[in-house]
């Protein structure tokens, strides 16, 4: 089929090339009509050439590598169409074309040479044998029309593809003689990497018009496909065979353009200068992490202190700036990008001049200000006391910015005035109220800026109690915010820390002082409601989180949470999976603190029939047992629970008897019936478990075909309060009930049957693994955590991973995670292996005839036998 395809390509490329000559054969104009063909046939080329390309991506076939010449032949002639003798009939196709394109859309014959370079790319950096004979040609044809590629728009494409390329060359070491002597290197970096460094009217266009556009190219590395990116690249591989001539090179070029701009005042210079030097000094690099290898040859902290802190100084302050703010916006890069290596003085002075830059008109440059801060913050290398003293202008700055995101920041936020109007670095003034209604007009214009918004939960998190005074004033900034992005909530990212920073506030505050979970639940109420009412899909699960989290730190249940217990139960909500694992939290919240209103308002059987619906999803199988052990712990009183008791283990048997082979949840099922071993007796499990199967003895085969193959197979828990609980309620199984009851062929003394007694060491032995693998001892389950934001120090989730889990309809939150179960037996049974130890020894003194069977168990570890799926 390959084959076919490839022959099928061949014919058509050669036909195409043949109709196209033969169109510019005629010495007459070309008219619309021959113009409109050639470029169809030129697009016929390009599509035969992605065709090649996917045909070799995976290995070469054997028809390309018989005909490999004849490819290479029309490839190369592709690259020389602007080349070509002018009696050649192409020279007029290829003059023709040229003529019709404009300069910002990409043309078709650029199209086609880029085909071409990504097809070349391709055979040099898998087929390199194959390609061998070929290499020096193609590197001559690429280079010479990457010199006369313009910096138009049109081109860009092309001159990435080609810069690319040449990156992949001199990049490898078999290849890298080809670039060894001084003066290609020389000719590259002036005529490739210089002039694709510097910046070009259309990206100053995109700076001041496109913002969002500007700041994802260049933040977010979707500047793959840019000339400013791939001329790094090739610095980069240069310097891998070449480091010495080249970084002479490079500080040579990056000398003449400083001395440019400051004998010119030439900004695009002072640009070029900062890209060249990042391009030169980094060697490895991760977005989350920063720079984490540098050139020894250039002094980072040096090229900040002279070349980079004035520019930072000029673009903070609030008289107009004399520095131009692209140049402005690559000091505050140069500064984010180079966080590890700068000393850590820097990040303190830093805090000011960055505080001042948030407050400019510029997007881009209060955009990089907000980024450039919060990776510091991230990075540790600013602490509490750092930020504490200029907190107050942070959050000023940043609310203006999140309150009017078009139209630039205003001032005084936090005072809460009415209208203002501020001056701002770089000149112009900002009236806050028209910002506001300028940011309405239309999308584009209202662009909610998440690196702000990022950097106001970092910043909540790091100054911790210190923002209680002003926290009223901030929730209420929040949920405006909150409550613009219902009407369209266009950006993920941004809505994700929006929430984030309330769920912080929410631990800060009312982890310091409870009695302040009664007023955030006034001002977080209303815009709650709103966004429930309005049914905003993508909030919900968010506004479950928030409300389960401040649920937690109330002592009782208030009317409004009361009256909302209802709707929650409803199972319309339950039908779309984002809200799931969040409203199982909120209900589980709800056991904690208000049980009781659980049974006074009936909502015990839809509340059962919750924990149904969710045990029947593998997915939610963990939010069904937590909701369950809820209930069993929590439920006052206790035998408002007992009706329901014999269905609870008819639907958990069901459950196990479909999927006993899945370790998850055996473990799960154990952990319950820990629980209610623990809390109520074995007896009572053995007769529940029996009494819901209608069958005496099930109790029993279930330990020992699925519960005790299931500990020895899998003895590692996911959670250890699991662990414990699961521990705790084996040991008294084996330890308080009758042997016979569990093993009914033992019956005492030396009568006993030895399959029994086998399976009664297996069962211990399970159980002594099980306390060794969970290292039970030091389980210490339940501990509060301060005022709980101390939690996972999540990067960016859910989009970069380190966080919660993030899916298209739920998003955890880092920050909005309610405390954790409590343990069932955090009194009872301090510590985990003295308790089994103790109730082992128990057994053996009750029982001296086991003493043997203990033994065995703690001499020899049993066998991993697989789970008995045929046994009930």
């Amino acid at each position: 089929a390959a084959a076919a395809a490839a022959a099928s390509a061949q014919g058509t490329t050669t036909t195409t090339t043949t109709t196209t000559s033969s169109s510019g054969a005629s010495g007459a104009a070309l008219g619309p009509t021959d113009q409109r063909t050639i470029e169809t046939l030129l697009e016929c080329l390009r599509l035969c050439c992605r065709v090649f390309f996917s045909l070799n991506w995976q290995d070469i076939p054997e028809f390309f590598e018989d005909h490999q010449g004849e490819w290479m032949t029309d490839f190369e002639k592709y690259l020389q169409l602007q080349t070509l003798p002018e009696s050649d009939p192409l020279r007029r196709v290829v003059s023709a074309s040229s003529n019709a394109a404009d300069d910002e859309r990409e043309g078709p014959i650029e199209k086609l040479q880029a085909a071409v370079v990504e097809n070349v790319s391709l055979y040099a950096s898998k087929y390199e044998e194959e390609f061998q004979p070929y290499l020096q040609r193609f590197a001559a044809a690429i280079w010479t029309r990457l010199m006369s590629t313009s910096q138009k728009p049109k081109d860009d494409h092309l001159a990435v593809t080609s810069i690319k390329f040449l990156a992949n060359v001199v990049g490898n070491a078999v290849h890298a003689g080809l670039f060894g002597d001084e003066t290609t290197l020389r000719r590259v970096i002036e005529s490739i990497v210089v002039p694709n460094l510097t910046l070009r009217d259309s990206d100053v266009e995109q700076f001041e018009e496109n913002p969002k556009e500007y700041v994802s190219r260049d933040l977010e590395a979707a500047d793959a496909e840019t000339r400013r990116r791939s001329a790094r690249e090739l610095v980069q591989a240069m310097c891998k065979h070449h480091e010495a001539i080249t970084t002479k090179i490079c500080l040579d070029h990056a000398t003449t353009l400083l001395a440019k701009a400051t004998s010119e005042g030439d900004w695009r210079s002072k640009d070029a200068f900062f890209h060249l030097i990042v391009a030169l000094v980094v060697r490895a690099e991760t977005q989350r992490g920063g720079v984490s290898r540098t050139s020894t040859a250039v002094d980072v902290a040096d090229i900040f202190q002279r070349h980079v802190l004035a520019e930072l100084k000029n673009g903070s302050s609030s008289a107009p700036s004399t520095s131009h703010p692209v140049v402005v916006a690559d000091a505050i890069q140069f500064a984010a990008t180079f966080r590890n290596q700068l000393p850590d003085t820097v990040a303190l002075e830093l805090v000011p001049l960055l505080a001042g830059s948030l407050r400019s008109t510029k997007v881009v440059v209060h955009t990089y200000a907000a980024y450039c801060l919060e990776r510091f913050v991230h990075a540790r290398k600013l602490t509490k006391a750092h930020v504490e003293p200029h907190l107050t202008s942070l959050f000023e700055a940043l609310f203006a910015v999140v309150d009017a995101p078009a139209a630039g920041p205003a001032g005084g936020v936090l005072q809460g005035a009415g209208e203002t109007t501020t001056t701002h670095a770089g000149g112009g003034t900002t009236p806050s109220a028209s910002a506001a209604s300028a940011a309405s007009d239309g999308e584009e214009s209202t662009w909610e800026n998440e690196y702000s918004m990022r950097l106001v939960m970092r910043l909540l998190v790091l100054a911790d109690s210190s923002i209680s005074p002003v926290a009223k004033v901030v929730t209420d900034k929040l949920t405006k915010a909150l409550a613009r992005v219902c009407a369209n909530p266009r950006n993920p990212k941004f809505n994700h820390y929006l929430f984030e920073s309330l769920a912080v506030l929410v631990r800060i505050v009312c982890g310091s002082n409870r009695a302040a979970a009664d007023e955030f639940e006034g001002l977080l109420f209303p815009p709650f409601q709103s966004v429930l009412q309005l049914d905003v899909v993508e909030f919900a699960p968010y506004v479950f989180q928030i409300l389960a989290l401040l649920l937690s730190y109330k002592t009782a249940v208030s009317r409004a949470y009361e009256t909302l217990l209802p709707p929650l139960l409803h199972p319309s909500l339950w039908e779309r999976k984002g809200n799931v694992p969040a409203l199982a939290q909120l209900l589980e919240a709800y056991l904690a603190i208000g049980a009781d209103l659980v049974v006074r308002g009936n909502s015990l059987e839809p509340m059962l029939g919750v924990f149904q619906k969710l045990l029947a999803s593998k997915q939610h199988e963990p939010h069904a047992f937590a909701l369950l052990v809820a209930l069993s712990l929590k439920i006052t009183p206790p035998e408002a629970l007992e009706p329901y008791m014999p269905t609870i283990f008819q639907l958990l048997l069901t459950r196990l008897q479909h999927h006993r082979d899945r370790a998850s949840l055996v473990q799960k099922f154990l952990a319950y019936c820990g629980i209610i071993a623990g809390k109520r007796g074995p007896e009572y499990l053995v007769s529940a478990v029996d009494g819901a199967a209608s069958s005496p003895g099930v109790c029993s085969q279930l330990l020992q075909h699925v519960i005790v193959p299931a500990i020895i197979q899998a003895p590692v828990y996911v959670s250890r309060r699991d662990a414990k609980h699961a521990t705790v309620g084996l040991c008294r199984l084996l330890c308080e009930l009758d042997p016979a009851t569990l093993f009914p062929p033992l019956v005492g003394g030396q009568d006993g049957d030895s399959r029994a007694r086998t399976a009664l060491t297996t069962a211990i032995a399970a159980l002594l693994g099980l306390v060794k693998a969970n290292d039970a001892s030091s389980i210490v389950v339940g501990a509060p955590n301060g005022n709980g934001t101390n939690a996972k120090d999540d990067d960016d989730a859910p989009f970069f991973g380190d966080g919660g889990a993030y899916d298209s309809s739920f998003s955890q939150l880092s920050f909005g995670a309610a405390p954790s179960q409590e343990d069932a037996f955090a009194q009872d049974v301090p510590d985990v292996a003295a308790y089994v130890r103790a109730n082992l020894a128990n057994l053996v003194n009750n029982r001296p005839h086991l003493q043997p069977v203990v033994q065995a168990a703690h001499s020899a570890p049993p066998a991993h036998p697989k789970l008995d799926s045929t046994r009930h």
